[in-house]
């Protein structure tokens, strides 16, 4: 009979033996397992009660943990009597008759961004969120996401994030810090001393009990403060022009000619899911009119933008001003005289010529960091040239005005003046600029409360502090960039304990029991009429939003802006820095995950930190090379950072980059670079009068892409616009687009036309349309469980991205051309991988995909070697064990977790054509083009990449491919790739100036 194994780790006897042994006093013990298993307690510990753990790792704690064990486990025992009801999320025993184990289920929901709704999909696994897309039921919505909304999904799963409360930096029990919070609100009189900071938000419902808050208490201040603001400033210059706060929107769709001035419109932000798609359309109509719209660029640092610009005109920010001063005087609008060298003066009258001839079709923008009277002046010539109404919307405020912002609320807590402060979400110690020192003013306040979803630096000087929930985890609302009301539903009860905010602010006025979804509903209840029925109310959460909720169109009011003053030209060698958010975690609040540091940046493709961004001229001038150590100093605060050389940049300009360096908030923001906010002026993000001493030390900095030059091969190919639009007779004389190439051997090959095959899988990317977001990458990497490796790994060249984007420069080093160029998996018919391969792991198929057999391979890495395309990544380290308990919860299932010592690359998301496939089949139909849509292919804003089956002659992908801008990689190896790629079109600049 076979001996019945024991429940639990295996004891270890004779340790157990040594431990009763030397034990002084009564030897009590009920079992081996327990006796033995120290660890299987601390496992429980850890993620029970991570305050107490922590203890446990200082020396001499024990028997301080013995001492606070009763209470704070009784605490926590308290802290399970929470508000959540039996109809949010509970466990089931039997199966959902709606549940079938293996079919994802999907939710429609939002996630704020900068206070706005990002409108989503959310797949779900047995209750498990392990992907966010775009919600194209939406209707200022696309399927696309940008890389900071589909990274939500793993910073639910942060095991770094706040789970407990904490008093004066010290942990407690979250239910004995909310009832100090309750006591500290609820004894309050009118409120006088108490001022609330928040982001920028439109959440209908905490709106409301902000006002309901204010009723009780009339004497409190709401502040509100973005540490990246893309809204502010628009507002406050609309209100100067307009004589009233507008929103103004950039219609790019609408737009032949666009002249921006260090206006990132394609870049990461709050817009970019907005101006990138109509931006791709209009150019897909120009490439059959041959009427392309173009983008003319001036700045100072490259960016997303100014990589996609016919003419992009490299300009100090400080001079900024002044060019739009001029354009602006160009265009007959009253302007103060421009300071500008005489290159600047010829640029800046050549656009305002274009801008005139184009009136009604253009429109110029100035990035939302130049001082208000520029943007008013700017609004001024945009009225001139017709925009207003046309190719620039004005809306009504979708965020309402403040009563004050951060410098109003550090002025009154030195002054004395603040009593509470409440701080939700934000960590102004760490992200505010440094000349305001918020540190210093909150040791002034006697009694703050921060409610925040990690125990970062606001929350460790607070009095107290709350762990907040994900927006993953709790109901709530907001509006979308067109106004458009989004309702907020959680797929899952919250992982840490966070508390909603919704419901901590209903027990502040009063009613302790409501949920968030209590007060959620009640905001809606009459707009959705919730007292007749529910009908509407289902509506919205299935459709993810609130129809007839958008922002009402304003007719545009003539401008009246008073006169604009210029900022003093700066000397001729003065060193300007330059602040701006990080391309990857954008301000800190992303700083602690994961796929968003290992994400390159579009144009140096840095990972894991930042550094300061200096010009080749810069760089021959000081001797300074990649990962030298400089220290900048600017009115008494310093920071000490590596450089890092970009072709383009302005030649007295350092660029930083803020968000990085915010070490107290997780493991993995702890490897992230530096803080530069110690030196970030108060007003604006244009320093001048800065100092650089160049240090004797180096830094070696984690970079994915050492070349940037394609060395004489054409692997970006560019076509002129005229015979793009000719395509119709060219590609009859031509006879195909991917038809003929020439070998190495110097013979001509024609492709094989589709064979016997039902399907045959193939890609197309525009490179026409890609602007390098990156968010093919990241939808990569959510959907094929792809790892994080760690800076030192990518240092090494062993990051695992199935996808990466290269980014090439051309031309001259000072300023060149930047285009970008996705890489995945070319699944070649003549696929050298599979020749080079000694036990067939990686073989062809039947539909012509070049699959994997991970089982099979030994990891001898001799198909990356006999790659062309290096596409191929080893799995160095076994990444199948998750770095932090939970974060396993993330991977999709329908993906193989690969093990150490394999061969890993993209395999087209064959998951989902094996999904189509079996649906088909029951249907008994083939499958329908546009019913497979690979990862990359449904993040892309700007729908780049075309995915389908090339055998039906009437699918998108078949007319791309025949497409005469269409071209094989590396064509001349003979290696047939299905992934192709379409030629960018070069637009005549000087057609019209």
């Amino acid at each position: 009979m076979a001996e019945k194994a024991c429940h639990g780790n295996t004891p270890d006897i004779p340790a157990l033996r040594r431990r009763l042994a030397d034990a002084r006093g009564p030897r009590l013990w009920k079992g081996l397992e327990e006796a033995a298993d120290e660890p299987a307690f601390r496992t429980w510990l850890d993620a029970e009660f991570p305050a107490a753990a922590q203890l446990l790792d200082q020396p001499h704690a024990r028997r301080t943990v013995l001492r606070t064990m009763a209470a704070s486990f009784l605490l926590g025992g308290l802290s399970a009597c929470d508000v959540y009801l039996p109809e949010d999320v509970v466990p089931w025993v039997e199966q959902p008759e709606a549940m079938v184990p293996g079919v994802p289920r999907f939710y429609a929901s939002m996630i704020p961004f900068q206070g706005y709704a990002r409108p989503v999909v959310i797949e779900t696994h047995e209750g498990r969120p392990t992907r966010l897309d775009g919600n194209h039921r939406h209707p200022a919505a696309t399927r696309a996401l940008d890389p900071f909304t589909q990274a939500e999904v793993l910073r639910l799963y942060d095991p770094d994030r706040s789970a407990t409360a904490l008093r004066n930096g010290n942990p407690v029990s979250t239910a004995a810090a909310r009832s100090q919070a309750l006591n500290v609100i609820q004894g309050l009189e009118n409120g006088e001393a108490v001022r609330l900071l928040t982001g920028r938000t439109t959440s209908p419902t905490l709106l409301r009990q902000i006002e309901e808050l204010k009723q009780r208490l009339p004497g409190l201040r709401h502040h509100v403060w973005e540490p990246v603001d893309e809204v502010g400033p628009r507002l406050r210059a609309a209100e100067m022009a307009f004589g009233r706060p507008l929103e103004t929107r950039v219609r790019l769709g609408e737009a032949d000619v666009v002249v921006s001035l260090e206006d990132d419109l394609l870049g990461a932000g709050l817009m970019q899911l907005d101006h990138a798609p109509d931006w791709a359309e209009r150019r897909r109509r120009g490439h059959e009119t041959g009427d392309l719209n173009r983008l003319y660029v001036a700045e100072s640092t490259p960016t997303l933008t100014g990589a996609k610009a016919a003419d992009r005109h490299v300009v100090p920010s400080h001079r900024v001003p002044h060019l739009a001063a001029a354009i602006a005087a160009d265009l007959g609008v009253d302007a103060p005289p421009a300071s500008l060298p005489p290159e600047d003066a010829a640029w800046a009258g050549k656009v305002a010529a274009l801008l005139e001839r184009h009136a009604g079709r253009a429109v110029l923008t100035v990035g939302a960091h130049a001082p208000a009277e520029v943007q008013a002046l700017v609004l001024a010539a945009n009225e001139r040239i017709g925009a207003l109404g046309t190719t620039l919307q004005t809306l009504e405020p979708i965020a309402p005005p403040a009563d004050g912002g951060l410098p109003d609320l550090v002025d009154a807590m030195r002054g004395g003046t603040v009593g509470t402060l409440v701080i939700l979400d934000l960590d102004p110690v760490f992200a505010a600029p440094g000349v305001l020192d918020f540190a210093g003013a909150l040791a002034a306040v006697p009694t703050s409360i921060h409610l925040g979803t990690y125990a970062d630096a606001t929350a460790r000087r607070s009095s107290l502090h709350l762990p907040l929930a994900h927006a993953l985890e709790t109901w709530s609302d907001g509006r979308a960039t067109d106004g458009t009301a989004c309702i907020q539903q959680p797929v899952t009860r919250p992982l840490y304990g966070g508390i909603e905010v919704h419901a901590m602010l209903e027990a502040w006025l009063g009613r302790p029991g409501r949920t968030a979804r209590h007060a959620v509903r009640r905001t809606w209840r009459a707009p959705l009429g919730l007292d007749d029925g529910e009908a509407r109310w289902e509506r919205a959460l299935h459709d993810g939003y609130v129809e007839g909720t958008a922002a009402e169109n304003v007719p545009p009011p003539s401008v009246d802006a008073p006169p604009a003053t210029l900022p003093e030209p700066a000397e001729e060698r003065a060193l300007e820095v330059v602040f701006g958010p990080d391309p990857a975690v954008w301000d800190g609040r992303y700083a602690n995950v994961g796929w968003l540091q290992e994400l390159p940046k579009p144009i140096t493709k840095l990972t894991w930190g930042n550094a300061a961004l200096v010009s080749p001229a810069l760089a021959e001038r000081l001797g300074l090379s990649n990962g030298r150590l400089v220290e900048i100093t600017a009115e008494g605060r310093a920071v000490r950072i590596p450089v890092w050389i970009v072709p383009g940049q302005a030649a007295e300009t350092v660029t930083l980059h803020v968000g990085q360096g915010r070490h107290v908030i997780g493991r993995l923001a702890e490897m992230g670079g530096t803080d530069v906010n110690p030196l970030r002026p108060a007003g604006g993000d244009v320093l001048l009068g800065a100092t650089l001493e160049v240090l004797d030390e180096t830094r070696e900095l984690a970079d994915t892409q050492m070349h940037g030059s394609m060395e004489g091969r054409d692997l970006i190919r560019a076509m002129p616009a005229a015979e793009v639009a000719g395509h119709g007779a060219a590609q009859a004389e031509a006879g195909g687009g991917e038809a003929h190439h020439e070998t190495l051997h110097g013979r001509i090959f024609d492709y094989e036309k589709p064979g016997a095959e039902p399907y045959a899988w193939a890609m197309s990317i525009d490179l026409d349309t890609c602007i390098g977001c990156n968010a093919c990458v990241v939808g990569c990497v959510a959907e094929n469980n792809i790892p994080v490796v760690g800076p030192e790994q990518v240092r090494m060249g062993r990051e695992m991205h199935w996808i990466r984007v290269d980014r090439y420069f051309e031309g001259d080093l000072d300023r060149p051309k930047i285009h970008f160029q996705p890489v995945p998996c070319m699944h070649c018919e003549h696929a050298p991988c599979e020749i080079g391969c000694p036990v067939r792991a990686t073989v062809h198929g039947p539909e012509g995909l070049n699959q994997m057999i991970y089982n099979r391979c030994i990891g001898t890495r001799t198909c990356s070697s006999y790659c062309p395309y290096k596409v191929r990544r080893f799995n160095w380290f076994d990444y199948s064990q998750p770095a932090a308990p939970g974060e396993e919860a993330v991977r999709n299932p329908d993906v193989t977790v690969r093990a150490r010592g394999v061969m890993e690359k993209c395999t087209y998301c064959v998951q989902r054509i094996s999904a189509a496939r079996r649906e088909a089949k029951k249907e008994d139909r083939r499958i329908a083009d546009g019913e497979v849509q690979t990862a990359c292919q449904t993040a892309c804003p700007t729908q780049a990449i075309v995915f389908g089956d090339q055998n039906d002659p009437a699918s998108r992908i078949a007319r791309a491919k025949d497409d005469r801008r269409s071209y094989a990689l590396l064509a001349e190896t003979n290696t047939r790739p299905r992934t192709g790629y379409r030629a960018l079109v070069v637009e005549d600049t000087d057609e019209e100036a």
